[in-house]
């Protein structure tokens, strides 16, 4: 795995011939991945559960996003793979999950996932639905799902196919007396025996996230989708997630000014509770079953719970909503690192729009990064220093190593703003394993920016913060943060996400 070092993806280009009576009667050439992939996995509720990926035998925390489709017009995909999947380089992701409301991608997209290393989570594209069981339309998904297999089946990215997103759930949702899986043919007869016969040595699993029969009260699995009442991001939902592998996660970020600009008209852009921006609001339909949440109003919620006031500009609300979620992603993926090996993976959702609107994606329909790209980037780093939440009085710093190699650190702590060390030293970060290499005092009222800064003995460095304290946070101090935060290794200009 390129990504997380993990050593090269070697590819091997290969031609097969057709042959009778010793006349070549066609050609066929393939790249071809050698390379073992093996899903570990025990589906009880609590900690006796697993989901655990392994490539070649060694265990590997999966760090990805969720991919929807790329365009509006599928026709359009194709000229957006790359620029897409550089995104996924860039924030060091080592997985992507082809969600089930998505459509199939052509080969393009897996020869780019092939040569970068990038493990392909599938799902068929079945989704949040609870599907006809007719003997018509399960032959149309068998021959349909069949098709899928037998062309994409030779790429070595794909890790697993999953017979859909959230099928099971559904019937848990609408109230189906559990256990309710044996109900579903698609998921438990007709797509296992398409994985059988086409691809028998890649995993299937049967739902995402998969109820087995043997879970009768709650969604308690080992594989999960976080998303719960969207509050505050580090309240209990969140951090009590008994999930091994958090296989959807997300939290909202308005879009640029500038980005907003192209899509709702001049006199619609403030304020927001209008009939342009419900347009663009993810989902919100009031004609359809109620989810409990307008998610523009959400965004602005979100806003108020982090920084305790409500925005007054457009300018204002694209900035600290930005703020609100590139914290709030942070704070997943580190507590993912941080309970590393009880948790094994997590597939934020999402990377980037498929057209204007707003939602949980880090790259808006335009291509235009959101402050959680940046943000995702550095803490997916595959030698990361993470600040864990408090504890007795203080922060435990921790040495968080993704990688399949052993590294001699030097680190140091701050007080972002008065530039104190609170910690330094040099520490041994062990292959694929997390030291706690010192501790940060801490107080429950006192809200300060500390940065963590490293260099590796090849001379590579990296940089990552935290912000201490409860909400509210006070959004001009902040923004004095974000201008230390944006000067750390790997700089960036926070400016330009919002404008």
């Amino acid at each position: 795995m390129v990504a997380q070092r993990y050593g090269p993806a070697s590819l091997y280009r290969t031609q097969v011939e057709l042959l009778h009576h010793g006349e070549v009667q066609d050609v066929w050439e393939l790249n071809l991945g050698i390379r073992t992939f093996e899903v570990q996995t025990n589906f009880v509720p609590g900690d006796d559960g697993e989901f655990k990926v392994l490539a070649n035998g060694v265990p590997i925390l999966c760090k990805g996003a969720n991919w929807v489709p790329l365009d509006a017009f599928h026709s359009r995909d194709a000229q957006r793979y790359e620029q897409a999947l550089s995104l996924f380089r860039e924030t060091n992701c080592n997985i992507v999950r082809c969600w089930g409301g998505n459509v199939y991608e052509d080969h393009a997209f897996y020869d780019i996932c092939d040569e970068s290393g990038i493990l392909v989570w599938q799902d068929f594209s079945l989704a949040c639905a609870i599907y006809p069981q007719t003997d018509e339309f399960a032959k149309i998904i068998e021959r349909e799902a069949a098709a899928a297999v037998v062309k994409l089946r030779n790429h070595p990215s794909i890790l697993l196919w999953s017979g859909d997103n959230e099928v099971d759930a559904m019937y848990y949702n609408f109230g189906y007396d559990l256990p309710h899986v044996r109900n579903n043919r698609l998921s438990r007869e007709v797509l296992p025996r398409v994985a059988a016969s086409h691809d028998p040595f890649r995993f299937f699993l049967p739902s995402s996230p998969y109820i087995p029969l043997t879970v009768s009260g709650d969604l308690n699995v080992p594989e999960q989708h976080n998303w719960g009442p969207r509050d505050y991001f580090k309240g209990d939902f969140y951090r009590h997630s008994s999930a091994h592998f958090i296989s959807e996660i997300g939290y909202h970020g308005c879009p640029a000014v500038s980005s907003l600009r192209q899509f709702i008209p001049e006199k619609d852009l403030w304020p927001i509770q209008n009939d342009a921006w419900d347009a663009h609001n993810t989902e919100y339909t009031l004609c359809i079953r109620d989810r409990g949440y307008d998610r523009n109003q959400l965004m602005v919620d979100q806003v108020r719970d982090m920084f305790g006031t409500e925005c007054e500009s457009l300018e204002q609300l694209a900035m600290l909503s930005q703020i609100s979620q590139a914290e709030a992603k942070k704070f997943f993926i580190e507590q993912t690192r941080l309970k590393k090996w009880r948790r094994t993976g997590i597939i934020w959702w999402n990377m980037l729009d498929c057209w204007p609107q707003i939602s949980d994606a880090v790259v808006d329909y335009y291509f235009h990064k959101k402050l959680a790209f940046y943000y995702i980037g550095r803490v997916q780093q595959p030698v990361c220093m993470v600040c864990a939440e408090p504890e007795n009085w203080c922060h435990k710093i921790f040495l968080c190593n993704d990688s399949n190699e052993a590294h001699t650190v030097r680190y140091i702590v701050r007080d972002g703003e008065t530039r104190e060390a609170l910690c330094m030293g040099e520490a041994v970060s062990p292959a694929n394993e997390n030291v706690c290499v010192g501790k940060v005092k801490t107080y429950s009222g006192v809200q300060r920016l500390i940065v963590m800064e490293w260099t590796l003995e090849d001379g590579r460095r990296g940089a990552n913060h935290y912000v201490t304290g409860y909400p509210a946070f006070d959004a001009r101090r902040y923004a004095v943060w974000l201008g230390i935060i944006e000067k750390l290794d790997t700089p960036f200009d926070s400016a330009g996400c919002f404008a």
